[in-house]
């Protein structure tokens, strides 16, 4: 029953003989530090949103270093050989689609969306890769008979925003791609 994200006395309380192993994140810091000193060798336009999430911005790249796919097996190949990690990069049109493209190429896989086939991409994918889209949301969607993003893309507008307020209206927009 012990869970990720579950409190430290709930799962002691669930598991008595339960162990528990610190982290290192200072190591894990300097680690991320070093894949976005990396990203930084190909753009300037890097969004770090987290300690090991970013977004690059490389149209102004691909002269120096190829498309966006080739860049992104270049990041990849650095990583891997310089600092040891694997990385799992989605190379899209807008970050939505791209943070859904990392989701789906992990663990250590590249995920490229064609522009042209983003909907056909999308489609069969689980509701939950949405971003906003947690289990409370997620649950609340498949009680509606809703497990895809394509199902959510059939959705009225006006019936989403009405059952989820503005969430509905993002819910709406993310589905078709559009961030």
């Amino acid at each position: 029953g012990v869970q990720g994200g579950m409190s430290g006395a709930r799962a002691k309380q669930l598991c008595p003989q339960l162990q528990f192993v610190g982290g290192h994140f200072r190591e894990y810091q300097r680690l991320a530090d070093l894949v976005m000193a990396v990203f930084v060798d190909f753009t300037p336009f890097v969004e770090r949103i987290s300690i090991d999430e970013a977004f690059l911005d490389v149209t102004g790249s691909v002269h120096l270093f190829g498309p966006p796919e080739v860049i992104a097996q270049q990041i990849r190949t650095r990583v891997r050989d310089e600092i040891g990690l694997p990385v799992s990069i989605g190379a899209a049109r807008t970050k939505h689609l791209a943070k859904i493209g990392s989701q789906v190429a992990k663990p250590d896989g590249l995920v490229v969306i064609d522009p042209m086939r983003e909907r056909e991409f999308l489609d069969p994918l689980p509701v939950g890769l949405v971003w906003g889209v947690g289990p409370v949301t997620e649950r609340k969607l498949a009680d509606r008979g809703i497990r895809t993003i394509g199902q959510l893309q059939a959705m009225d507008r006006n019936d989403l925003m009405r059952r989820y307020g503005t969430m509905g209206d993002r819910l709406y927009q993310l589905s078709r791609g559009q961030d």
